[in-house]
């Protein structure tokens, strides 16, 4: 404990500048510059396990900035998206940039929770009111639109949501004879209600998806 409370304390301004990967290891994690404050100067193409071995003045090359992503030209956060097996690039990615409006989202949301676990309603619906509106904002910010994977692991969560809803419903019908007795069901104008607000919703996604390809 006392040598390592040492080493942290000690100056530090006059030893020397590490050396370059001092094993002669082969694994990328030995590539970056010593006392550097950035990681791997450029993204290398990678042919072996040991690259630093296999694949001649590649350390030379990536600190030279000869790869992938050495630069930020137009000053985006990027990062190289690839094949799932052979980890091919196949596009460049960028990444969103600081934002206030993440934080106040996931903190309203967390907010929301935990304030529907103590059951305070007033918080509960005001973070959620918060929650609400910094999506809709962030969302609605730029002309990027919401990846289609997003969309469609959006639309899964629902549909899960939906269907233990249904099953939870069914599942205590069928194990308590008096599950719903006495409660009348909706009738006949809310169920009308029901369709209509359904066709408006697939009307509304309709003529999206219309305006889109515009």
């Amino acid at each position: 404990m006392l040598v390592v409370v040492f080493d942290v304390l000690r100056p530090k301004h006059r030893q020397p500048r590490g050396e370059f990967n001092p094993w002669n290891a082969g694994t990328l994690e030995w590539i970056s510059e010593p006392e550097e404050n950035w990681g791997v100067r450029s993204i290398p193409i990678v042919r072996s396990r040991y690259p630093l071995w296999d694949q001649k003045d590649l350390a030379r090359k990536v600190n030279e900035g000869r790869y992938y992503l050495p630069d930020a030209e137009e000053g985006w956060r990027e990062g190289l998206v690839t094949t799932v097996l052979d980890a091919e690039p196949v596009q460049v990615l960028r990444v969103g940039g600081t934002s206030h409006v993440t934080i106040v989202s996931a903190l309203s949301l967390g907010g929301a929770f935990i304030a529907l676990t103590f059951h305070w309603w007033i918080a509960t619906a005001l973070a959620a009111i918060i929650c609400f509106c910094a999506v809709i904002y962030w969302l609605w910010t730029g002309t990027d639109s919401v990846g289609w994977w997003a969309m469609f692991i959006t639309m899964v969560g629902d549909g899960t949501a939906f269907a233990s809803l249904v099953f939870g419903y069914f599942f205590y019908w069928t194990i308590h004879a008096n599950f719903t007795a006495g409660i009348a069901g909706p009738d006949a104008v809310w169920s009308l209600v029901a369709a209509s607000l359904f066709a408006a919703a697939w009307g509304l996604m309709v003529a999206a998806r219309t305006v889109n390809r515009r």
